[in-house]
């Protein structure tokens, strides 16, 4: 009945007034037995070895005495029916034997008049109080240990009856110490019910009486109403005889007792003596020193989990031990001060139980509980000292810091402590974060009213003081792990990531808001010790970074699930005060859901005072602002006095963690920790080019984490920038392939599929490979053409690749995307054509993007695609139907866009369309069909002129010699259509129509109508070469003279009449008629001719000897070159240039055709065939370029860009053709490298990388030459200005250096261009050119990279002894011709004065420049032999930017001496 008072769930059955009675009475069992089983039972020891069925025959029943009591009827039940009053016998049957024998004896009826039948009132009542009851049930959840009353809706006898039950406990626990209190030895021998004999006549309180005394000590700890009524004397005495068995068992527990039992009296003493402690009394008696210390002095010499090993008797004793410390913390609490001997020794002891990591055998499930409880206890133990102890809280710190490296090594939950949801964090992690957050000053708010003008300034105060102290405990644990973490770090790299991890779960669980705090501190040290001036191993930065990743995904998590509206930091808040709404409901609702939390009330008063601490931040930020927030401060100080005025003390929180996390995560973006991502981030990008390799994967790993929760931060400028920059630059292989990899993720390659493009060539054939395949993701999963065409020109033009593997990937994929793809949908005609379609406008759009695609596509066509070696049978006639197929729609195309007459729709696509019409006409298989002739031959006749005519003569040109069986009246009209139109055309269509009717002739077997144009043709230019011939500066320039030329040139070079038998006007007999043009073009060569003519008339000559080779052996047509290349006309000289190149790539397409050899193709893969090249074009070539090589590098080197061009690009091409010594173009080359255009620069530049990588030796043989020739060109280029181009130098050593000892190589090249620069300026210390070769010099050298200190203090050595050789020159010069520079008389001297005092001064500006910046002092510069020498293992690093580059300071110089004043200023402190 006590039970079901206390639990109440069937209370209102039991007649409450009845049982006055029964309780003034001595309590004793109603069922007698023969022995009291109620002692038997109370020691359940006794009974062990007792089987129930002994039991049953020893305590038989006694039935005498009938059982009356009264009991309130259930209104539900009906008193009717005969089974009321009556069980079954299969219900008789599940009880057991006792039972059953009681009731047969006993019965079990009650009758009706022993019934209370309840009234409505009643039973109205009663359905109140069984409310009220479950409320309190369900508000107040029931805890038997709690030392407070709680308040229960009960009546108020039934509260004078738990008085009497308490009276009934003091009488029992009063009776208990009259039996064993005062005992002497005699009578505790005679008393072995209670006490367990020792050795030399001393007794312990055995485990029956402890129980006991236990059992009654926490049921008077249940009713609070009765510990006034305890007798301290009692107490007092009971605690010296539990204080007498500890001392007992610690004297004899080695000795040969049972140690186990002697420990477990000492344990249930210990819990005794805490038990007395709940009560809270006032007399200091019962707190003497002795009470505690000598549990604790058990507690701590019995303590030995080191060698703690599982046994059966384990769970006793870990179960013994955990009650013998559940009322430690309580007894911290209550007591208004605790001695500092201990808490140290209660620190000591329970730091080592907390951090304790012991293994328990599988499925030992109550033992591990039992563990955790402990170390539960344990932690609040320690936080219960932290709070009351503030003296002792770096201690408490410190202990538990020495225990770090017990942090479990792997994270399994069941030694970890679930803190909500499935969040699980370490004991220690929690304990700490409980104990920072016990630093506030929420108890201090009470007495502050923000109407007081002192107000603010208080709660700053208390904010101070508050910070102060949690930023020392903080920083103290972090500097104490990251020093463990350098001594080592194998041992205590866990310990980091344990914490990581704890306080991130923490953090996202929105119940600890101290862990942003902590986070915030342990991620700004963490990035700190990346700085340049702290570089720890690799090993310890790699761990560092992989926990910063960590912290940097859940920062980008919340950031990305925060509302850009809510993501309001301190900053924005007071610029938009009206946010400030939204952001305090936020916290509103944070500090709600953590008040109704589990977690400790500290982390609410946390909250609390970081809202507070929040709006005071915000407050002072709002009043130094420069504008007025009155309205604003006004706002704050009202959040301000809501905030203490609201605790939501009776608040009940609907809010859901699902809800409330949104809430947090906004305000978490007025605090620090989030602003940690941005550097986060730059450390990460910063990274990403580190020469350590495993550093650097780490960072891409942590960049790849971030790029799988939202591929958008590839977006991010800084992100782009940085990724950019290093796939542009000559980073490490494994970068460039882990960067491709980012831009894999969620396909974020559709986005940068240019910046993923820099390196579809790069030097590794892993990143080429992963280029191409990203590529073809690219071409397939796009649906915009001009990606398409970028990335199949890139495909494309890896066919060149000198790899095999990446040339055959790169063919499949064409094939693949271009033919087979087409195949796989022959039965679905519309997808069909649309994917005809889209192929037709990628390969138009690959051939126009540049003459480098063009040249792949036309050999890959050729020689590859359309090559039956090289396919099988039928995939040889998957590709032919395929080529015809599209064919079909390109001419389909080019109709529909040429009859639209509206506009010009999209004249690139048309540009595009027909110039792989072309391709297509001119292909080794013929594709254009007599239909396709037929559809483009009104376009032709057509009186409106496109572009599209002279595609349609260049298609005609190609196709209708290799076809056959046109009507004679279609080829009629057709050479009357070209023939009508030819002096109207222009010169390239000229180029095209003159074969043409030369083809239609021969098909009709009729040349006389071409012949007569042709006759035509001579006589009207026949008049101008007369005068030409008479008085060559009497012909006058006229558009008539300039078609004539064209055409006569254009029939000389594509006709080859037999003048024997057909007669040409002018033309001897068997003259061919090349050769009678050629003489007339060389008439009209003349130097006196006027000028436009004669360079029109060069230029035919040239193109004419193109086209017939023989001619260039002609001393005629040398000579009026050779006189070209001498003189000053440079438009003739590009003119004749040109007309090289076009000689030199008709010659090359030739022997490519001829072969079907390319130069770019590998040697495993060529196409060969048996034709013999023709070896006297290919000697014509390379004597031409012998002829006038040197004409053609100074035309480079023009400080006209345009004009420069065009020799560079003739250039090239005789360097990829081979036809001279590269040695003789590297020095041309490397100037070029320095020239003020960026785009000549490139084109140098890809120039220069095959020069490299063929013939090294001949480049650094070149350098000499070709840093002087620099100087010379960007003097042409900027005469005064030329040393600005301070990284040619730079430039020059980042394309020659591909590995470290290349850079040891390239510097002892330059070291040799120093020393000649130097030597020659020594030499002629007059001559301007050496002066401006030491300025260019100068100003390059600061900008190149040195490998070591002692190449960079060989160098400042060096400057200092070149310096003070100008010296003495300038000394010595000054000496001699002292007297002619005051008379001003010789202007050489005072140029060679001026030259030296110049050089002289900037290259001691040097040497000072270069020691400052890479940090090299005077000491160094006298190092000799053997210290010398140790400076080459000190990487020469710039510890110093200065921001105003060197070339400044020669500029200054020069200025500084400029005139003779100055000079002679200078000479004079000399001496």
């Amino acid at each position: 009945m006590i039970n079901a008072i206390n639990k109440q769930p069937l209370s209102h059955l039991i007649p409450k007034e009845s049982l006055n009675s029964l309780i003034n009475e001595q309590l004793h069992a109603s069922i007698r037995l023969n022995n009291s089983i109620q002692e038997l039972c109370s020691n359940e020891s006794l009974m062990t070895n007792t089987t129930k069925d002994e039991n049953s025959n020893k305590y038989s029943l006694l039935l005498d005495e009938k059982l009356s009591l009264r009991f309130n009827c259930p209104t539900n039940i009906s008193l009717s029916g005969p089974e009321t009053n009556s069980l079954s016998d299969d219900k008789l049957a599940m009880l057991s034997a006792t039972t059953q024998e009681y009731i047969t004896k006993r019965g079990i009826h009650v009758d009706e008049k022993d019934l209370i039948i309840p009234t409505e009132t009643s039973s109205n009542n009663n359905d109140k109080k069984r409310r009220r009851d479950s409320d309190s049930d369900e508000s107040q959840p029931e805890d038997t240990d709690s030392s407070f009353v709680k308040k229960t809706n009960i009546s108020a006898n039934v509260s004078l009856n738990q008085e009497n039950i308490g009276l009934q406990y003091l009488k029992d626990f009063n009776e208990l110490m009259n039996k064993i209190s005062g005992n002497n030895e005699i009578e505790k021998c005679n008393n072995m019910e209670y006490w367990y004999p020792l050795a030399n006549e001393t007794f312990l309180l055995n485990e029956y009486s402890l129980n006991k005394l236990l059992f009654i000590l926490k049921n008077i700890s249940s009713i609070p109403q009765a510990w006034t009524k305890l007798n301290t004397d009692t107490l007092l005495a009971l605690l010296n005889i539990m204080t007498d068995n500890i001392l007992e068992v610690r004297d004899n527990v080695n000795l040969d007792y049972d140690s186990e039992l002697l420990k477990g009296v000492a344990y249930l003493s210990i819990n005794v003596m805490f038990s007395i402690f709940k009560f809270n009394l006032d007399d200091p008696r019962l707190y003497m020193e002795k009470f505690v210390l000598e549990p604790v002095n058990f507690l701590t010499e019995n303590l030995n989990l080191t060698d703690f090993k599982f046994n059966t008797k384990s769970e006793e004793y870990l179960q013994l031990f955990d009650s013998a410390i559940e009322a430690i913390p309580s007894y911290i609490n209550n007591r208004p001060f605790i001695d500092d001997g201990l808490s140290t020794r209660l620190i000591y002891i329970f730091s080592e139980i907390m951090m304790c990591d012991i293994t328990f055998p599988n499925n030992e499930v109550t033992v591990e509980n039992t563990w955790a409880s402990i170390k539960w206890t344990s932690s609040m133990i320690l936080i219960s000292l932290f709070e009351k102890v503030p003296a002792q809280r770096e201690f408490i710190f410190d202990e538990l810091l020495s225990h770090i490296e017990k942090l479990p090594p792997k994270r399994i939950q069941k030694k970890l402590i679930k803190i909500g949801g499935n969040t699980y964090i370490s004991y220690f992690t929690l304990t700490i974060i409980i104990m920072l957050e016990k630093i506030n000053y929420y108890q201090l708010l009470n007495s502050i009213v923000i109407s007081d003008k002192s107000a603010i300034q208080t709660l700053k105060h208390h904010k101070t003081i508050t910070e102060e102290e949690l930023t020392k405990l903080i920083d103290h644990k972090i500097d104490f792990v990251i020093n463990r973490l350098y001594e080592n770090l194998i041992k205590y790299r866990h310990c980091l990531e344990n914490i990581v991890q704890d306080l991130l779960s923490a953090l996202i669980s929105c119940q600890y808001p101290v862990s942003e705090r902590i986070l915030t501190a342990l991620t700004k040290k963490m990035i700190g010790l990346f700085r340049p001036t702290k570089k720890p191993n690799a090993n310890i930065e790699t761990t560092l970074l992989q926990q910063l990743g960590q912290i940097g995904g859940v920062l980008f998590d919340i950031k990305s699930q925060t509302k850009s509206n809510q993501s309001n930091n301190l900053i924005k808040l007071c610029n938009y005060p009206d946010m400030l709404s939204q952001w305090l409901s936020s916290f509103q609702n944070v500090l709600i859901f953590t008040k109704t939390m589990d977690s400790e009330i500290s982390s609410w008063n946390y909250a609390y005072c970081l809202q507070i601490d929040s709006l005071l931040e915000l407050y002072e930020q709002m009043k130094d602002s420069n504008s007025s927030n009155t309205e604003s401060e006004s706002f704050i100080i009202k959040c301000l006095e809501d905030s203490l005025n609201s605790r939501f003390e009776n608040h009940r929180c609907n809010l859901t963690y699902d809800v409330v996390k949104y809430d947090y995560f906004s305000i978490l973006h007025s605090f620090e920790l989030l602003g940690q991502y941005d550097f986060y981030l730059k450390l990460v990008l910063s990274i990403l080019d580190e020469d350590k390799i495993k550093l650097r994967s780490v960072a891409i790993k942590s960049l790849s984490i971030l790029v799988s929760k939202d591929d958008k931060i590839l977006s991010d400028p800084l992100v782009e920038g940085t990724l950019t920059d290093l796939l542009a630059a000559k980073s490490a292989a494994s970068v460039k392939d882990a960067i491709l990899d980012l831009f894999s993720v969620n396909s974020a390659y559709l986005t940068f599929y240019k910046v993923i493009n820099l390196n579809f060539d790069s030097d590794s054939l892993q990143v080429r490979r992963h280029v191409l395949k990203i590529n073809e993701k690219i071409y397939d999963e796009t649906d915009q053409i001009d990606v398409k065409v970028f990335v199949c020109s890139k495909i494309l033009q890896r066919v060149e690749d000198e790899e095999d593997s990446i040339i055959d990937m790169a063919r499949e994929i064409l094939v693949r995307k271009w033919i087979n793809d087409v195949n796989k949908v022959e039965n679905t005609h519309h997808v069909k054509a649309d994917l005809l379609k889209e192929n037709v406008l990628v390969m138009s759009g690959v051939i126009f993007e540049n003459e480098k695609c063009a040249s792949i596509f036309n050999w890959f066509f050729n020689f590859y695609l359309l090559n039956s070696s090289l396919h099988t049978e039928q995939t040889f006639r998957y590709i032919l139907k395929c080529m015809r197929l599209l064919t079909d729609i390109l001419v389909q195309n080019i109709i529909e866009l040429q009859a639209d007459g509206t506009s010009e729709i999209n004249p690139q696509l048309k540009s595009q369309l027909l110039n792989l019409l072309s391709v297509f006409s001119d292909a080794v298989v013929l594709f254009i069909t007599k239909d396709h002739i037929m559809s483009l031959y009104p376009y032709m006749v057509s009186d409106t002129r496109s572009e599209l005519f002279y595609h349609i003569l260049h298609v005609f040109r190609s196709s209708i010699v290799k076809l056959t069986n046109f009507k004679p009246k279609f080829l009629f009209d057709l050479e009357t259509t070209l023939l009508t139109d030819l002096p109207k055309m222009t010169v390239r269509e000229i180029d095209e129509a003159v074969p043409l009717v030369l083809s239609v002739a021969q098909k009709r077997q009729d040349l006389g109508r071409i012949a007569k144009a042709c006759s035509s043709c001579f006589k009207h230019l026949n008049p101008y070469i007369t005068i030409a011939n008479k008085n060559p500066r009497d012909l006058k320039l006229d558009t008539k003279l300039q078609r004539l030329l064209y055409l006569a040139t254009a029939f000389a070079r594509f006709t080859s009449f037999d003048t024997s038998i057909i007669h040409i006007s002018y033309v001897k007999d068997g003259e061919p008629v090349y050769e009678y043009v050629a003489k007339c073009l060389l008439l009209l060569s003349k130097h006196e001719v006027n000028h436009v003519i004669r360079r029109i008339a060069i230029k035919n000559l040239t193109k004419l000897c193109g086209n017939k080779p023989r001619l260039f052996n002609s001393k005629h047509i040398l000579s009026i070159l050779d006189e070209v290349f001498k003189g000053e006309d440079t438009d003739i000289q590009l003119v004749i240039l040109e007309s090289f190149y076009d000689f030199f790539v008709q010659e090359e397409k030739h022997t490519v055709r001829e072969s079907g050899e390319s130069t770019f193709t590998s040697r495993d893969q060529r196409v060969k065939k048996d034709v013999q090249k023709e070896v006297l074009s290919d000697g014509i070539c390379t004597a031409l370029v012998a002829r006038y090589l040197k004409n053609i590098l100074k035309i480079c080197r023009l400080p006209n860009f345009k004009n420069a061009l065009v020799g560079i690009r003739l250039l090239r091409l005789i360097l990829e053709n081979g036809y001279t010594n590269p040695s003789l173009c590297v020095p041309t080359v490397i100037s070029l490298l320095s020239s003020t255009s960026i785009y000549i620069s490139r084109i140098a530049l890809k120039m220069f990388t095959p020069l490299m990588e063929k013939y090294e030796s001949m480049v650094y043989s070149g350098i000499t030459k070709g840093i002087l020739l620099s100087v010379q060109y960007l003097r042409g280029i900027s005469n005064e200005l030329f040393y600005e181009r301070d990284k040619s130098i730079r430039l020059l050593q980042d394309n020659m250096t591909t590995n470290r000892g290349l850079f040891t190589k390239f510097n002892k090249h330059i070291n040799k261009v120093i020393q000649g620069i130097f030597n020659q300026f020594l030499a002629d210390p007059e001559s301007d050119a050496a002066k401006c070769n030491v300025l260019f010099l100068v100003a390059n050298l600061p900008n190149i990279k040195y490998t070591n200190q002692y190449e960079v203090v060989k160098l400042i050595k060096y400057c200092e002894l070149i310096s003070e050789q100008i010296k003495e020159v300038l000394v010595d010069a000054d000496e001699v011709n002292i007297d002619m520079m005051d008379s001003d008389d010789d202007e050489d001297s005072f140029s060679k004065m001026q030259n030296c005092v110049v050089c002289s001064k900037v290259i001691a500006e040097l040497k000072t420049y270069l020691m400052e910046i890479y940090g090299i002092t005077t000491e160094e510069l006298l190092y000799e032999g053997s210290d010398e020498t140790d400076l080459k293992d000190v990487a020469a690093a710039i510890v110093k930017v200065i921001p105003q580059p060197f070339h400044i300071f020669v500029t200054d110089t020069i200025a500084s001496y400029s005139s003779q004043e100055e000079v002679q200023e200078y000479l004079e402190t000399l001496g």
